[in-house]
């Protein structure tokens, strides 16, 4: 799925499992069929014209690449 989203947004980084693993209980098992997590756009008051709220400051949009497709 893409989403067509201003310049501003784009994040694009990579992010390592282990990040994710450690702070997820089973994370090991969790993230077996993750091959890589990377941060694609992040939407807030500072990349785009929107006000934070208090139960939500920002969002953010990740892209999950599974070791296989069912």
């Amino acid at each position: 799925m893409s989403f067509i989203l201003p310049k501003s947004t784009v994040v694009d980084t990579f992010l390592p499992k282990k990040v994710f693993e450690a702070k997820t209980a089973n994370g090991k098992k969790v993230f077996k069929e993750i091959v890589r997590v990377t941060l694609k756009h992040k939407l807030s008051p500072n990349t785009i014209n929107i006000d934070k709220t208090s139960k939500v400051p920002e969002i953010l949009i990740f892209e999950i690449l599974l070791s296989k497709k069912e």
